[in-house]
């Protein structure tokens, strides 16, 4: 969140994200239309995202997740 107390910024565009239209996920948000698969694009959903076990900040569905290190 800003000094300014700005809403917080979207993982992915990194424009203002409001509470009205994010998702807040691992102390990371991202605007409901952003919150897809890092790698195919796919819609997500609180239940269907899934993160890299290898540091990596994005976000994948269940299919695309990385399963070997980079």
């Amino acid at each position: 969140m800003s000094k300014f107390g700005g809403a917080p910024k979207c993982g992915l565009c990194n424009k203002s994200a409001y509470p009205a239209e994010r998702v807040d996920i691992e102390g990371r948000c991202y605007h409901n239309a952003c919150f897809k698969c890092s790698d195919c694009g796919v819609k997500l959903t609180l239940t269907t995202f899934k993160v890299s076990d290898f540091g990596d900040d994005s976000i994948f569905c269940q299919k695309c997740v990385p399963k070997v290190a980079p």
